[in-house]
């Protein structure tokens, strides 16, 4: 999504240690992500659904160059 709607530089990091793992993307667009409501007949737009039926915790907030969205996901042990 960030190479298809930022129009601009973006950035994928990954960090993890015994507990956790986080997922965050930094892109230009300061357009937040939508959430929609649930519905297998539409087309596109599930990929926040998505990543919130997966991750344990999931923030979005703007940065001076745009936004930064973060997954967080648990690790069992």
């Amino acid at each position: 999504n960030a190479d298809r709607y930022s129009h601009g530089p973006y950035l994928l990091e990954l960090e993890g240690n015994a507990q956790l793992i986080s997922v965050t993307v930094y892109d230009s667009s300061t357009a937040m992500p939508v959430l929609y409501a649930p519905d297998p007949s539409r087309l596109g737009g599930h990929g926040m659904e998505i990543v919130v039926a997966l991750c344990d915790r999931l923030t979005a907030e703007r940065v001076p160059v745009g936004k930064r969205i973060r997954a967080e996901f648990q690790l069992s042990t």
